[in-house]
């Protein structure tokens, strides 16, 4: 029987459920169900794309916290959907052990550990926009905790914020940082006030995580073009002393952090799974890309 490993990016638009096997892989994209819908939505998918094939672990990368039971512990953008006990349902289904982690801490696994020559010495915060911020940081290839769910970095008050965020508290990251927040930030032509508070984040991140790289990842990446994100955000960077990279795959480093936390999980062909992880995303980030040229709309109309 051919083994794969799975990869799930659970948002609170869009859920992405991915295989890699030897041969190849397969990626499903669709979006979030209601709380009702959840459970058959999920496990409908995993099976979909597991195809059969044994599957040796589930990886996830998630937005809301999980308690120790595997259920949702709290979700700002989706309160429906706590205490539902999602690991037990992809545990169920694929008859494989679940790991999950922050979807920002999957983020930077990702981004940290996919580099082409990777720098030992580099502590990497990735910032994954989206319908939320996704905040991660990882040294050594290896996680450092920087909260979880509404606990996290992106819930942090900077600079003169003044939204009110969805988990109650006012002046979030989030506010200003995720599709919505920039949207509502460059509409309201305070743009200047987000650089100010991105530039208190990063100094903040060097300051108390010894950050020296930090990317920006997340599907506001293709909303809003790698030139918008450079120009508004990358002074900010620099004046904190860090480097600063907009991912090349933006939209799937969710998902690749969760093949590198299923990899891992296989200690025996952890190295094995990583590459062919790596593959994979790189192979359907090329599909999208080119997609995305066939079907652009001239612009004459």
């Amino acid at each position: 029987m051919r083994e794969c490993i799975l990869g799930i990016d659970l948002g609170a638009t869009s859920l992405r459920v991915a295989r890699v096997d030897a041969f190849g892989g397969e990626f499903l994209s669709l979006p979030t169900p209601s709380a009702m819908e959840a459970e058959e939505t999920v496990t409908s998918a995993v099976r979909r794309v597991a195809r059969g094939m044994k599957v040796r672990c589930v990886g996830i990368s998630r937005a809301p916290g999980i308690d120790e039971n595997g259920c949702i512990s709290a979700w700002p953008s989706r309160p429906q959907w706590a205490g539902l006990p999602f690991l037990s349902w992809l545990r169920r289904s694929t008859g494989a052990p679940a790991v999950s982690a922050d979807d920002g801490v999957c983020m930077a696994l990702w981004e940290h550990g996919s580099r082409v020559s990777p720098c030992l010495d580099d502590v990497t915060a990735c910032i994954g926009i989206g319908s939320g911020l996704a905040v991660g940081i990882v040294a050594g290839n290896k996680p450092v905790p920087s909260g979880d769910g509404a606990g996290t970095l992106s819930h942090e008050r900077f600079a003169g914020l003044d939204f009110v965020c969805t988990c109650g508290k006012r002046g979030c990251l989030q506010t200003a940082l995720s599709v919505q927040g920039l949207e509502r930030m460059a509409s309201a032509g305070r743009i200047a006030d987000l650089r100010n508070a991105f530039d208190a984040f990063v100094q903040t991140l060097k300051v108390r995580y010894g950050v020296n790289l930090t990317i920006v990842a997340g599907g506001g990446v293709d909303r809003f073009g790698t030139a918008f994100l450079k120009q508004t955000l990358t002074s900010s960077a620099v004046a904190a002393g860090t480097r600063f990279e907009v991912s090349s795959t933006p939209s799937l480093s969710g998902v690749g952090g969760a093949f590198m936390l299923a990899a891992g999980h296989v200690q025996e062909s952890a190295v094995l799974w990583t590459g062919r992880a790596r593959n994979f995303v790189k192979h359907e980030r090329r599909q999208t890309a080119r997609l995305a040229t066939e079907f652009a709309v001239p612009a004459n109309g």
